[in-house]
């Protein structure tokens, strides 16, 4: 089995085809200091965990509905769950945090498109049936 050994820095993001590693500062739920977790990102589905060991257990998985600013710390913003929680998170620069923040927000216009897309065909008109001419000359039921 192939291992990929990691070396990121603390203000490294990792992206490749679709998928995104790397550190952010969260704030926990209850108390509110600031840890450095490991975030993975795929499909939607948000992952993070104490560190950037592959056997470290996974402390939270949830896919993200929203993304947005906010003014909890330098270089904050924030994800909002389809749990309904909303994660705090920060990075180390204003650049650490542009990346992922638009790949959250490239993969949330993703989903929006696909919904709108969905919702469009939905409201198509069903196929009429096409009119075929007969040359029967109204000898039959056409």
């Amino acid at each position: 089995m192939l291992s990929l050994k990691r070396n990121l820095s603390n203000s490294d993001v990792l992206t490749l085809n679709g998928y995104t590693e790397g550190f952010l500062m969260k704030r926990g739920a209850r108390v509110k200091s600031w840890k450095q977790r490991f975030f993975t990102f795929r499909a939607g589905c948000l992952t993070y965990r104490k560190d950037d060991k592959e056997d470290s257990k996974v402390l939270r998985r949830d896919h993200i509905v929203d993304v947005f600013y906010c003014n909890g710390a330098q270089f904050g913003f924030g994800v909002k769950l389809s749990s309904g929680r909303e994660l705090y998170l920060s990075g180390h620069s204003e650049e650490h945090v542009n990346v992922w923040y638009q790949i959250f927000e490239d993969y949330l216009m993703l989903q929006r498109k696909g919904n709108q897309l969905t919702s469009i065909n939905a409201k198509q008109p069903k196929a009429l049936d096409p009119i075929v001419e007969c040359d029967c000359h109204g000898e039959c039921d056409c």
